[in-house]
């Protein structure tokens, strides 16, 4: 791991434009540490990002077709509770609606949402993380169709493009 971005998008199925991605968060929340998902992400460099910065608020992006990360309006977004190791942040994109839900241990609560219009409207679901060798770290990613079957992975790099 080290300080650039690094975003990851599953490529061996297909999404429905209307999905979900969500990681447990696992190390240390902290300094410039930032763990997230993609969502709608494909080879042209687009896609939406949902991410948990080291300081416990949460920050929305799309990127658009030349890879340049655009904030959406709304950012940064401090929880209801702070997040915690073993936690899940899960993103959830349906029409140009993003949403955020953290599962603090007693299920899911919806945290807020952001306007994705100006994001892509199609592509896949994936995971995202800016981390120091000691830093933030994720695990048991999983993504899928809202209303649909998951992919239920450990995040292991296999079957993932990398995006930069």
């Amino acid at each position: 791991a080290n300080s650039n971005d690094k975003g990851a998008y599953w490529v061996s199925d297909t999404f429905a434009d209307d999905q979900y991605a969500q990681i447990d968060v696992k190390g240390a929340i902290a300094g410039s540490n930032r763990l997230g998902v993609i969502l709608r992400g494909g080879s042209g460099n687009e896609a939406i990002l949902l991410r948990l910065k080291g300081d416990g608020d949460f920050e929305a992006y799309y990127y658009n077709s030349s890879g340049s990360r655009i904030a959406l309006s709304g950012n940064p977004y401090t929880p209801s509770a702070t997040v915690q190791v073993d936690d899940t942040i899960r993103g959830e994109i349906s029409g140009t609606t993003l949403t955020l839900k953290v599962d603090y241990g007693a299920g899911f609560v919806t945290e807020t949402t952001w306007n994705a219009s100006s994001g892509p409207s199609s592509g896949s679901a994936g995971c995202y993380v800016v981390s120091a060798f000691t830093g933030m770290e994720g695990d048991n990613w999983e993504g899928g169709n809202l209303g649909g079957a998951s992919l239920s992975i450990p995040v292991a790099m296999h079957n993932y493009r990398m995006r930069h």
